[in-house]
């Protein structure tokens, strides 16, 4: 789990966002910029604790991905975002599936939500504001 600092707008009081990220991907994407490790397998990091206690932000070592990455991870991820958001899917009327996605106020509807918002969310990410819409465009939609 990952979190940045998050301010609440509507009540001028800072707060934090936190993220999920699978152990075997890097922890920095879109959302997350230099994140600081304060606990691992070996144990909590003391000295990161220590240095947030004492407020020391500016000591705080930051996780940084390898310099150039960042577009192929991307792209990685907007693929594995697809292949889910397509499972799901594909799923999505099976009976046994839907039985196993519900419960705990919890509905098969928030799955697929939720792969539609991941997908679109990295899609954005990956276009440059400056360019046009290219990938939406090669997204079959139905029509209207």
């Amino acid at each position: 789990m990952s979190c940045r600092e998050d301010p609440d707008p509507g009540r001028g009081v800072p707060g934090f966002a936190y993220f999920w990220r699978s152990h075997l991907d890097p922890v920095s994407n879109h959302h997350i910029r230099g994140p600081v490790r304060f606990w691992s397998l070996a144990g909590p990091g003391e000295d990161v604790l220590l240095a947030l206690s004492e407020r020391h932000l500016g000591d705080l070592p930051q996780v940084t991905s390898p310099p150039g990455t960042e577009g192929a991870q991307r792209a990685g991820e907007l693929q594995a975002a697809l292949d889910h958001l397509r499972g799901v899917r594909d799923s999505y009327w099976d009976y046994g599936w839907r039985r196993e996605n519900r419960g705990g106020g919890r509905y098969p509807e928030n799955k697929l939500w939720e792969a539609v918002q991941g997908y679109l969310d990295l899609l954005d990410a990956s276009e440059s504001p400056h360019d046009p819409p290219l990938a939406r465009a090669k997204i079959d939609l139905p029509p209207r």
